[in-house]
C-alpha cells in the first residue's frame, strides 16, 4: 500500500479531532503521536499493520488540524474515546510514541476493556534519587535545570516566526532527517501540519508555547509507575536505547552523563516492574526517539508480534470507501 493511500477527516465536537483513516479488516488500532507533533509521524509505520488491523491515527487536541481545547488526562482520554465511538471501532489498541505512549498507558489503566496498549518510549521523568552514579541532591539540581530548560524552548514558540526563520527551521529538519536516515518529506510534513500562517505573513507552530508548557507541567506532575500499578490490559512499553540529546548553545558539559543515568535508573525501574506486573512487557530497541520514523519495520514488526499474541485479530469487514 502507497504510503498516501488513506482517508482524513473530521470529528466534530469540542474540540473538534482530525484522524487519518488507514482502513484495513482487523481488530482496531488507535496511533497517537507524541508532544509538538502530529498524526504524520505515523506516516511510514502505519501502512505496515494494516495487513492485519484497521489504523487509525489522530491529532491530539493543541496540536496538528484538532481544535483547542483544555489539557487534562481525563480529556485526553475522552477524546480517545471519541474517536472508538464515532467511527464505531470496538475494542481498540491503543499505540502511542512519547507522550502519546504515556497517554496509552492512562488509558489503558482507565480500560480494563482494552485489548492491549503500546508504549513508545514515553517515559517522563524518574525522582532524583532513581538516577544511578548521581548523588540525589546533583540529580535534583540538574533535573531541574532540564525542566526549566524545556520551559524555556517553549516559551520561545509564544513568537511569531517570519517566513525566513520558519524556513530556516525546516532546513535544520532537512538535516536532521539526514541523519535519522528518513525521507525527508516525511518529517518536514509533521511541522508544515503543525504552521499556522498568520495574517502579517508570519508563522506560529501549534502547541502554542503556553499550551506546550501546560503540557510539560502535566507530564511532570504524572508519576507513570503509579499508572502502570494500575494497568491490568496488556501493555507493551519500548524502552528506546538511542536517544538524541538536545543540541544548543546554552547545553551544559554534564548534560550526556545526566541522560545515561536517566538511562540506566529507566532501565532498572522496567525491570522491576515486569518482575511484579506479569501482564507488562518491555523491549529495549537501539533506536532514537522517533523511531516511528527511523525504525518503522522493526517497530512493526515488534508490534504486530505481541498483538497476535495478547490480542489476536477478529477479521472485520473493511471501512467504506470514501
Amino acid at each position: 500500500m502507497a504510503v498516501s493511500d488513506f482517508r482524513e477527516a473530521f470529528i466534530e465536537g469540542n474540540p473538534r479531532l482530525a484522524i487519518r483513516d488507514y482502513g484495513g479488516s482487523g481488530s482496531a488500532v488507535l496511533l497517537v503521536h507524541g508532544i509538538g507533533r502530529t498524526l504524520e509521524d505515523w506516516r511510514l509505520l502505519a501502512p505496515l499493520l494494516r495487513d492485519e488491523h484497521r489504523v487509525v491515527a489522530l491529532d491530539l487536541r493543541l496540536h496538528g488540524h484538532s481544535g483547542e481545547g483544555g489539557w487534562s488526562w481525563d480529556e485526553l482520554v475522552v477524546d480517545l474515546e471519541r474517536v472508538c465511538q464515532h467511527l464505531a471501532l470496538g475494542r481498540t489498541a491503543i499505540i502511542g510514541q512519547s507522550l502519546g505512549g504515556i497517554l496509552a498507558g492512562v488509558y489503558a489503566a482507565r480500560h480494563s476493556d482494552c485489548p492491549a496498549a503500546i508504549n513508545i518510549d514515553g517515559h517522563g521523568w524518574l525522582p532524583p534519587e532513581r538516577f544511578p552514579g548521581l548523588p540525589p541532591n546533583l540529580a535534583r539540581e540538574q533535573l531541574a535545570w532540564m525542566k526549566d530548560w524545556m520551559a524555556r524552548q517553549a516559551s520561545a514558540l509564544d513568537t511569531p516566526m517570519p517566513e525566513a526563520t520558519f524556513r530556516a527551521m525546516l532546513d535544520a529538519q532537512k538535516s536532521l532527517a539526514e541523519q535519522l536516515g528518513v525521507p525527508v518529506e516525511v518529517l518536514v510534513a509533521s511541522t508544515w501540519r503543525a504552521a499556522v500562517h498568520d495574517a502579517h505573513g508570519d508563522y506560529r507552530l501549534r502547541p502554542s508555547g503556553e499550551a506546550l508548557r501546560t503540557i510539560q507541567e502535566l507530564t511532570n506532575e504524572t508519576d507513570l509507575f503509579a499508572v502502570y500499578a494500575q494497568v491490568t490490559t496488556p501493555l507493551l512499553i519500548f524502552q528506546l536505547t538511542a536517544p538524541i540529546a538536545p543540541s544548543a548553545p546554552d547545553m551544559p558539559p554534564w548534560l550526556h552523563g545526566f541522560l545515561d543515568s536517566f538511562a540506566e535508573g529507566l532501565k532498572r525501574e522496567h525491570q522491576a516492574l515486569v518482575h511484579h506486573q506479569p501482564n507488562i512487557e518491555v523491549m529495549f530497541l537501539e533506536a532514537p526517539h522517533l523511531a516511528t520514523l527511523s525504525h518503522p519495520a522493526a517497530l512493526a514488526s515488534r508490534i504486530l508480534s505481541f498483538l497476535a499474541r495478547v490480542a489476536p485479530s477478529e477479521r472485520l469487514s473493511p471501512p467504506p470507501a470514501g
